[in-house]
């Protein structure tokens, strides 16, 4: 004969209540969200400051450089590729990075 299917009244075996894990996930996805807009707004401050003029990958440093961009040299670097391969349509990556973060 078949046993009857019973449910065991087992506590669960979670560490912490769902409504707080609940709550600490929204947390989070508010945090990397927020982190997510910020480099958006980074990229967007490098690409409105670009200076052909600052160091980068393709351009000959002679001594001591002033970097102009307001993100320092990695600004300047990124810039400078988003310049050269997307053009003006490099704008387009700080709205679409800021969306996903959204």
């Amino acid at each position: 004969m078949a046993r009857p299917l019973v449910r065991s009244r087992r506590k669960s075996s979670a560490l912490l209540p769902e409504s707080l894990r609940d709550g600490m996930m929204r947390a989070l996805q508010l945090v990397v969200g927020g982190l997510v807009i910020a480099l958006a707004i980074g990229i967007a401050l490098s690409l409105a400051s670009y200076d052909p003029r600052d160091p980068s990958g393709n351009t000959a440093l002679a001594g001591n450089t002033h970097i102009h961009n307001l993100c320092g040299r990695i600004g300047a670097a990124g810039a400078d590729i988003l310049w050269q391969y997307v053009g003006l349509g490099g704008f387009f990556l700080p709205v679409i990075i800021a969306a996903w973060g959204w």
